[in-house]
């Protein structure tokens, strides 16, 4: 995925928090990245973090793998 795909998924991320913020609707994490999900072709394994919602993280995938690690001090 190259840098245009990333630009385009936070276009279609803002997009969609902007139309449901100028409704007055409360939009959560989980609806934006199902949003941008909807808009993806092909295999994909992503993780979505945003300064929107600072205490969540998202992984999502098709068809290929993810593996998340988690650094414990």
């Amino acid at each position: 995925m190259g840098v245009n795909n990333i630009m385009v998924l936070g276009d279609v991320s803002l997009k969609y928090i902007s139309n449901y913020l100028a409704g007055g609707q409360v939009v959560t994490f989980s609806q934006v990245v199902l949003e941008v999900m909807r808009h993806l072709e092909g295999a994909y394994a992503l993780i979505f973090k945003s300064p929107h919602y600072p205490n969540e993280l998202i992984a999502c995938k098709r068809g290929s793998p993810l593996l998340l690690g988690v650094k414990v001090s």
